[in-house]
């Protein structure tokens, strides 16, 4: 067996780790006053959980309404330019049906060649 070096530190009693860990019969039961001790770090932390859950959802539903807004935003403004360029087409048609009558009207001799 090596000899143990002096000047290296033993880990505590505490710390070590028994031979018979994995045992599910050899382990400590929880005591009363440790499931105390943990109960308000183990509260904190499901209140943490919930409220950065909350929050989380909360920015979620935000960002989808406002990109929601911002596409019905853009499409108002698309179907606006769509209705104004199909009212100049309409427009320039109905000029071109007026020349075409006002050719009409002040010829009476009108063919095709």
């Amino acid at each position: 067996m090596p000899a143990e070096n002096p000047a290296e530190p033993r880990p505590p009693p505490a710390a070590r780790i028994p031979s018979d860990a994995h045992d599910p019969a050899a382990r400590p039961v929880p005591t009363a006053a440790l499931r105390r001790a943990w109960a308000p770090r183990w509260a904190a932390a499901c209140l943490l959980l919930v409220i950065g859950t909350g929050t989380s959802l909360w920015a979620w539903q935000k960002s989808a309404d406002v990109l929601a807004h911002e596409a019905d935003v853009e499409f108002d403004r698309y179907s606006q330019l769509s209705f104004e360029n199909l009212d100049q087409r309409v427009q320039h048609q109905l000029d071109l049906l007026a020349g075409f009558q006002a050719l009409f009207r002040a010829s009476d001799d009108v063919s095709r060649v």
